[in-house]
């Protein structure tokens, strides 16, 4: 079976940080001999705290022979596992309370990831890393939600400027949520109106979806059917080419559960899905041992995209650059690769393209016009990427010349 291709080699120490995260007791003797001499712990802990897999790591070696692991890493995972315990349980106790004040709105939010996830996967949420919150809702309610958000106190960050009508309506084409933060509570929250901006057709809005209850600090909290999110969890991980693994390793705990996996193939052709879909079986088959679907191996093993899809995503992860913690986003490394990775036919290629000529966000903060005279944009915006081009070009003279002069 072609599911037996070869992958580029792996780390050492991020064959250590897996074997951490689906650590079991009869793992425990194959786990430590993992445990060499050689291996790079700071590496091993930029890992676990870059892919957000630290509780696991530290879980597991509490579980094994400490001995050979410095004390610095024990206490450093120890830090990071405490300070996000402390997180989680601000966010969820703000989960209850958004949900209830959105219910009294008659306004029905999803949850998309946080501590329902962990209820749904059977994990203590404390295990889970969580830095916002995501709330998905229907666009015809967005405009209600956001005002819920400000009478609770947050502040629209992203962006953080006023928009005219058809600067709205630019943006709600061009991107998929807006981002807010609690001065106060220090939380921040993403307001989806659709799970994603490209790519993505005829996915169900919030109203039309199927849905569920998780019971939360005793609030049944609004989420996702088991089919739809675990598609949803593909499709947010795909969108971000892996670069955290906790989101495979949600994803291998969630395929633990009965899920239908004809609802799943069946959503994903009407969405045009099918390679995330496929890269996402290959990825946690290949990292993380989990037995890919009986009904769905030769449609993986045959989906020539799909496995391009996952080569991509792994050639990245297993190179030391890409092992190393990064701010930075994968969107913004190299506009051929992302054309290559996130779209899949020569159409949307173009339309990529053709949308960097429209509008964005950029023009919108540099000059507020009125929207009678929002055709202007489209002739500043070629005059502001210029200008930023050569501030660029300019700035790189400048720092060539100091370095020359020492």
């Amino acid at each position: 079976m072609a599911l037996n291709r070869a992958f580029p080699k792996m780390p050492p120490e991020l064959i250590f940080v897996l074997s951490c995260a689906k650590y079991t007791e009869t793992d425990k003797e194959k786990t430590n001999a993992l445990m060499t001499p050689n291996i790079d712990w700071d590496r091993v802990l930029r890992l676990a705290i870059t892919h957000r897999l630290f509780p696991l790591v530290y879980n597991t070696l509490n579980s094994l022979d400490k001995t050979s692991v410095p004390e610095y890493v024990i206490k450093t995972l120890q830090q990071h596992c405490i300070k996000n315990a402390l997180k989680v349980v601000s966010i969820t106790n703000e989960i209850v309370r958004i949900i209830n004040q959105m219910g009294e709105n008659e306004i029905q939010p999803l949850i998309l990831k946080g501590s329902p996830l962990s209820v749904k996967i059977n994990e203590d949420s404390v295990f889970r890393p969580t830095n916002d919150i995501d709330i998905l809702v229907d666009p015809l309610e967005f405009a209600r939600a956001e005002k819920v958000l400000e009478q609770m106190g947050y502040k629209r960050y992203s962006p953080d400027f006023s928009l005219t009508p058809w600067q709205q309506k630019a943006y709600f084409k061009r991107h998929h949520h807006f981002e807010y933060f609690h001065l106060k509570r220090a939380i921040s929250v993403e307001l989806h109106w659709r799970i994603r901006s490209f790519n993505i057709k005829r996915f169900p809005t919030s109203s039309n979806l199927s849905t569920q209850k998780i019971n939360i600090a005793g609030c049944l909290v609004p989420v996702m059917d088991d089919e739809y999110w675990l598609l949803f969890l593909m499709v947010h991980g795909y969108k971000h080419m892996w670069s955290r693994l906790r989101w495979l390793y949600d994803i291998k705990e969630f395929m633990k559960i009965n899920v239908d996996w004809d609802k799943i193939v069946i959503q994903a052709d009407i969405s045009e899905l099918r390679p995330i879909l496929h890269q996402t079986l290959i990825l946690v088959n290949k990292l993380f041992d989990v037995a890919i679907p009986n009904r769905m191996e030769e449609s993986v093993a045959n989906d020539h995209k799909a496995w391009k899809l996952a080569y991509t995503v792994l050639g990245k992860l297993f190179t030391i650059e890409n092992n190393l913690p990064s701010t930075k986003s994968p969107f913004k490394k190299d506009l051929l690769i992302n054309l290559n990775y996130f779209n899949f036919t020569w159409e949307n290629k173009v339309f990529s393209l053709f949308s960097l000529l429209k509008p964005s966000e950029r023009e919108f903060k540099l000059i507020s016009l009125p929207d009678i005279l929002y055709p202007l944009y489209y002739i500043v915006k070629p005059f502001h990427w210029l200008w930023k081009r050569i501030l660029k070009f300019g700035n790189c003279m400048v720092v060539d010349k100091q370095k020359s002069n020492k």
